[in-house]
């Protein structure tokens, strides 16, 4: 992100220094992290708040004002790319993939200039939850590539409690997306999408990262 240094500045909580490298930028640090707990066989999109002055970096010759950024996340000992961010850098989104050590993880926030942002046990790896399976509710007759919503429910003792994402999969065919969208007190109301070349009967089949497997009813995928 880069504005001119002639421009009026527009946030008090940016703190620019310069390129020269006598004075090094202030550390943000860590405000918020959503979810600050997850089983450690859940697929979650974790996000990142961050809090204090977000440094920048200031090229007199050219002029320019160059917001240093986030690289990756890492917790644990397993490294996560950046999937989205906003609010202009003081939030970040980050697709975490199972499977993390169970117990209290360092949360570290690798930045561009190569310096990091940790928060010491900033985040809480529970062991896996005691799901059963999956149950998808009936499905009627549907037309190829024409959006229908589907409703998934965890199984098990611990089913209220899944918060996960799912891999999917069709039994004839391709449907869309192949990963979920979060569970939200074991339950998911999901949009699809399915196609095939020919008319036919197709299921859906869900999966988590423990092997736990959901299969629908057969239904028919019909031409437009």
């Amino acid at each position: 992100m880069k504005v001119s240094v002639l421009r009026q500045w527009v946030s008090v909580l940016a703190v620019p220094w310069c390129a020269c490298g006598s004075v090094e930028p202030p550390l943000p640090s860590i405000a918020s992290v959503e979810p600050s707990s997850m089983p450690a066989d859940s697929r979650f999109v974790l996000n990142v708040e961050f809090g204090g002055a977000l440094p920048l970096k200031l090229d007199y010759g050219g002029n320019e004002v160059e917001l240093v950024g986030s690289e990756r996340v890492r917790i644990a000992d397993r490294d996560f790319e950046i999937l989205d961010t906003q609010e202009g850098g003081r939030r970040i989104s980050v697709d975490i993939i199972p499977w993390l050590a169970v117990g209290q993880q360092d949360l570290q926030v690798q930045l561009q200039d190569g310096r990091q942002v940790v928060l010491e046990q900033g985040f809480d790896v529970r062991p896996p939850l005691n799901l059963t399976g999956f149950e998808i509710e009936s499905i009627g007759p549907q037309v190829r590539r024409q959006p229908f919503s589907v409703r998934i429910r965890a199984q098990g003792p611990d089913a209220a409690l899944f918060k996960g994402r799912v891999i999917v999969r069709s039994t004839q065919g391709n449907v869309d997306p192949k990963v979920s969208d979060p569970f939200v007190a074991g339950v998911l109301d999901q949009q699809f999408t399915a196609e095939n070349s020919t008319e036919s009967n197709m299921a859906l089949i869900v999966e988590d990262y423990a092997g736990h497997i959901g299969q629908s009813n057969e239904f028919l995928l019909s031409r437009p």
